[in-house]
């Protein structure tokens, strides 16, 4: 198989002072607006702190199509298994493309659902606030 990539990686930056500093977002923080870029960062930030102890490696998913394009913001290897977590900071959390992921009879994965929303189960997805970030393998664990 010839796998091309077509995107480039995603950059997760080790300081989210300086992600918000480069990108101008202090006027829209400070007005309480957390948009998708900045928790998306947040996220990436958080798991790339705990799984730097392990050989594991933060990846998206991206699937190209003509009539539409499907991606998940992260996934790793936990336990064997794979972890897909999306990030939604606005008001919509559905997952399109989430959900599409977990369809796919070739993988067996732990969807994950990180918002502003409460702890707990929805449709197959696991949902974590992002208060609760911090303890997701406490949550993936029960999965």
């Amino acid at each position: 198989m010839n796998l091309k990539l077509r995107r480039p990686k995603k950059m997760i930056w080790l300081d989210i002072g300086l992600v918000n500093l480069v990108n101008e977002y202090y006027g829209e923080i400070i007005q309480g607006d957390y948009s998708g870029r900045v928790m998306e960062q947040v996220v990436g930030q958080t798991l790339l702190a705990d799984l730097s102890s392990t050989f594991n490696q933060l990846v998206y998913f991206a699937r190209d199509r003509d009539e539409s394009s499907a991606e998940v913001d992260f996934c790793f290897i936990n336990n064997s298994k794979l972890v897909a977590m999306e990030v939604k900071a606005g008001k919509t959390t559905t997952s399109r493309s989430l959900q599409g992921l977990m369809k796919d009879p070739l993988s067996e994965i732990v969807p994950v659902l990180v918002s502003w929303q409460e702890l707990g189960i929805d449709r197959g997805m696991i949902k974590i606030p992002f208060y609760l970030l911090a303890r997701w393998r406490e949550f993936i664990g029960r999965n």
